[in-house]
């Protein structure tokens, strides 16, 4: 005569088992620490137990978002040059009802007045990339995770570019770089 397990055989994979284990022990650690709450603080048994249901609602929340940010497609955005490179002169004028050169020379003004870190073009997202200076140590760190998560900073031109693109009579429809 043989004995049943009572536990069906697809639960007893051991990497089924682990993460049973591992549920049961967090909620024996979240048991026991209501408990020592409880007796520690003599807080009212509701306004506890409402602490702690909002505490395991925003745990649940943020593993969602991590596990979406896994899901996340890396992209890689298109440079302004190389945008700028397949237009002809006449396509350019067409797009932002001004010639080139005056396009960079508005860049040129509009950076001076703002400031290259503010304006960020391409020039200077290409910079601080390359640098190895202490000081940029920050901006660089703050670059890479844009870069992680949204493909990197929209540059000034490409900004510039969508401003004039609308204001030119552009619909948002061919606003994709």
């Amino acid at each position: 005569m043989t004995i049943r397990s009572s536990t069906p055989k697809h639960r007893q994979h051991p990497s089924n088992v682990r993460s049973r284990k591992k549920a049961m022990l967090k909620c024996m650690i979240s048991t026991a620490l209501y408990r020592e709450i409880l007796l520690m603080q003599e807080m009212d048994a509701d306004a506890l137990e409402q602490t702690l249901l909002s505490y395991m609602k925003k745990q649940k929340v943020s593993a969602i978002r991590k596990r979406a940010a896994g899901k996340r497609r890396h992209r890689q955005r298109k440079s302004w040059a190389a945008f700028e490179s397949n237009l002809t002169d006449r396509q350019f004028r067409r797009y932002f009802r001004m010639s080139r050169e005056c396009f960079h020379d508005l860049c040129r003004r509009i950076e001076e007045n703002v400031g290259e870190a503010q304006f960020k073009s391409e020039a200077y997202l290409r910079n601080l990339k390359q640098s190895n200076d202490i000081r940029d140590k920050k901006k660089i760190s703050i670059m890479k995770c844009h870069e992680k998560s949204t493909g990197g900073f929209i540059s000034g031109e490409v900004k510039l570019a969508l401003t004039l693109r609308i204001l030119a009579g552009g619909s948002y429809l061919d606003l994709a770089l």
